[in-house]
């Protein structure tokens, strides 16, 4: 009987030894402490400026240079820009007392266009033939809508041909004329020595 009790003893002792040794994964009133998730921080990406852009804040504002006092007026004129060839109509032109100054203010013109002045190509500085009338006093016309073309058959007292008479087209005759000048200033001639100028009304958009 006192061997069958001690037996029991060591059986109850080992079945709470066990117990209490148990492996904590098989515990169920274990209590895990939350997780915390720092929220991810949002990432600006932020856009490099195109390669125009930096060329253009480095060669933008053209700097003042000091130019000689002589005087030998010029138009100057850009014939290309990247490389393409630009019409006369449209192409950037500036006059000048002199070539310092005529390219100088070619290249400020360009800046103001918000164009490259290091992409400006066949740059020429030719004598103003214009007697100092160009580029002339901007235009003061009424906002009227009445297409027009002005035609100048006569230059200094000679007929000009079909091929060169010189003409000018907007949205009246006012700023008609105002273009005809300026076509005149863009070919180096006298604007004041035009003569025989006829207008007529235009129709479709012409040179509008």
């Amino acid at each position: 009987m006192r061997q069958s009790g001690l037996i029991l003893l060591l059986s109850v002792n080992l079945l709470i030894a066990c117990a209490t040794t148990a492996p904590t994964s098989e515990r169920t009133d274990e209590v895990k402490a939350p997780v915390l998730v720092e929220p991810k921080a949002e990432v600006k990406v932020e856009t490099k400026p195109s390669n125009n852009t930096v060329v253009a804040a480095i060669e933008c504002p053209i700097s003042d240079v000091i130019c000689p006092m002589n005087y030998a007026p010029v138009v100057c004129s850009a014939g290309t820009y990247e490389g393409k060839e630009q019409p006369l109509s449209t192409r950037l032109m500036v006059w000048g007392s002199n070539v310092c100054v005529g390219r100088l203010r070619l290249n400020k013109e360009a800046c103001s266009r918000k164009l490259l002045p290091s992409k400006l190509g066949d740059v020429r500085c030719v004598p103003d033939a214009t007697g100092g009338h160009c580029p002339g006093t901007q235009a003061v016309c009424k906002e009227n809508v009445k297409p027009s073309v002005c035609t100048a058959t006569s230059y200094a007292g000679q007929a000009l041909t079909e091929d060169q008479k010189i003409t000018g087209a907007a949205k009246n005759e006012c700023l008609a004329r105002a273009a005809l000048r300026m076509a005149a200033c863009r070919a180096n001639l006298d604007p004041d020595a035009l003569d025989g100028i006829e207008c007529r009304g235009a129709t479709g958009r012409g040179g509008l």
